[in-house]
């Protein structure tokens, strides 16, 4: 869990807004650690790719990615569509209809790199975009 939370307050920056001003690192460093699946990236012994998704909604069989994150010495390296890819090939994810995310709409690369594996703007909240892929 530690090292969830170090990865975490690194990249905290790389979102918009910043991750520390819309939680408190550590209670989601926990809840991330006890509750997602998580995808991760590592090198020399230290967490350099984070993907983390909550799949419990069985009623409506959506699934939720809570964290897309790469260290910024490692970005434009393939780390967040290698993880992205690990999770859309799970198994666990077969009997869901939907994985959901939501993201920032002024985070272009972001949103490129969800569009390029089919995820779709399905709802704007605010200054986030809901993306949404069928699968």
């Amino acid at each position: 869990m530690e090292e969830i939370q170090t990865h975490l307050e690194s990249v905290s920056f790389s979102f918009i807004p910043p991750l520390n001003e819309r939680v408190d690192i550590g209670e989601y460093s926990k809840k991330i650690y006890l509750n997602a699946i998580r995808f991760e990236a590592w090198f020399d012994e230290s967490l350099i790719g984070l993907v983390a998704c909550y799949i419990n909604d069985f009623v409506n069989k959506i699934a939720y990615v809570t964290n897309v994150s790469v260290d910024s010495k490692m970005r434009g390296q393939g780390v967040a569509h290698h993880l992205l890819t690990n999770l859309l090939n799970d198994e666990d994810l077969h009997s869901f209809n939907y994985v959901c995310l939501e993201v920032n709409r002024s985070n272009a690369i972001a949103i490129s790199l969800y569009s390029s594996f089919g995820f779709e703007q399905n709802e704007i909240r605010d200054q986030n975009v809901i993306m949404r892929l069928k699968l």
